[in-house]
């Protein structure tokens, strides 16, 4: 679960009562995150609305292997990223003025730079199934991932 100052890791065993298991901390920013497997990707962004703190904009990939001891992997710069999401072999990030970025993750804990659409301005991703769910400046806009086009 992300936070403001950090990720904050719940088992869910019990649905009506998570219980903590353990915690990736940092500086306080805006914070999504998603986990595929062994691995989490979590997006930093300044958070223009409280004081300086050192952060900046980057994307941080966590090895969970071990949820009670998160260990931080490597760090990738970033515009001023939100939300993000994983489908199979794909990490989708909004990336403010950068647009909408596509990493391959085939190798989970070093993320490479497939695509990006600029222009996008998003804040939120899903993807689920065949089909990319991106919230924008513009609204909803759905993408089919087998095409890339809007349907």
């Amino acid at each position: 679960m992300g936070a403001a100052d950090g990720m904050h890791i719940l088992d869910n065993s019990d649905p009506a009562s998570p219980a903590y298991v353990g915690d990736f901390q940092h500086a306080r920013a805006v914070d999504p995150v998603v986990a595929r497997n062994d691995v989490a990707y979590v997006t930093l962004k300044v958070d223009t609305t409280q004081p300086a703190n050192g952060i900046v904009n980057q994307m941080n990939i966590v090895d969970i292997t071990d949820v009670t001891q998160p260990v931080l992997l490597d760090t990738i710069a970033m515009q001023g990223p939100e939300g993000l999401s994983v489908s199979g072999d794909q990490l989708y990030v909004c990336d403010d003025i950068a647009g909408l970025k596509i990493f391959d993750v085939s190798s989970p804990t070093q993320p490479v730079i497939q695509d990006s659409i600029a222009g996008l301005n998003c804040s939120d991703v899903i993807a689920a199934g065949d089909l990319l769910f991106l919230i924008g400046d513009d609204g909803l806009t759905q993408y089919d991932l087998l095409t890339g086009t809007p349907v």
